[in-house]
């Protein structure tokens, strides 16, 4: 029972300062649609204290990338982003870390450098089915390929640097910590970190339920999708 009670409150702490970030980082330069987006989805970060149903125990599982954890804890953030990354930290033992994906030709270069760690939704510790609240880390100088899912996504950049490409003839943009990164329903993305490993918090909302896809070439949309096999326990 205290167990279930730390997963909560460590959740819920996350839910809160993530929620409270992303309204604060809407500036002059958000475009009026992301603009929207950003605060439909934390909006719906702030409905996860009301829609969470049950808790479950966290799964163990072997995570390669989460080898990069010691130089993620030991990373400095200015003060601005110290209250959610400490909720990063309190909640990091509260989620279901996985490398998500099965192996295959597409997803071997990257998958022992990649965690995802879902802590709020249908397979979080903090079970829900409107929202998915999480957190991710990936290693240094690794490539994450294209590709896109029918959920909206975000990314609040923790520590490190990446580039976020976003759209199919989109340029990389180089972000940073306190950076919040959007993509819309199906709209296609990849990343590149640099030299340091990327910790990030990162959500879904709208169709959560439905596969992430890809195609060898995603600017060829006569070319049908491909639907990589999901494992998040």
């Amino acid at each position: 029972m205290k167990a279930n009670r730390n997963a909560i409150g460590a959740l819920l702490k996350l839910a809160r300062r993530t929620s409270e970030h992303l309204l604060l980082n809407i500036d002059s330069q958000t475009s009026e649609d992301r603009k929207e987006l950003i605060a439909i989805m934390s909006s719906a970060i702030d409905g996860i204290e009301t829609t969470s149903v049950d808790t479950k125990t966290p799964s163990q599982t072997n995570v390669r990338a989460l080898r990069h954890a010691p130089k993620v804890f030991g990373a400095s953030v200015p003060p601005s982003l110290d209250g959610l990354r400490q909720a990063a930290f309190s909640a990091f033992g509260y989620v279901n870390w996985a490398e998500f994906y099965a192996e295959n030709n597409w997803s071997r270069p990257f998958l022992s450098e990649f965690a995802n760690g879902e802590g709020v939704g249908p397979d979080g510790v903090l079970i829900n089915h409107e929202v998915i609240l999480g957190l991710f880390l990936m290693g240094p100088n690794t490539y994450y390929p294209p590709h896109a899912h029918p959920a909206e996504e975000f990314y609040v950049v923790l520590s490190g640097d990446a580039s976020f490409q976003v759209g199919t003839g989109g340029q990389p943009n180089r972000k940073h910590q306190g950076d919040v990164v959007v993509h819309r329903k199906n709209e296609a993305h990849a990343i590149q970190t640099g030299n340091e490993p990327l910790f990030a918090v990162y959500g879904w909302i709208g169709e959560i339920f439905e596969p992430s896809w890809y195609r060898d070439d995603m600017n060829d949309f006569s070319e049908p999708k491909k639907y990589p096999e999901i494992r998040k326990q």
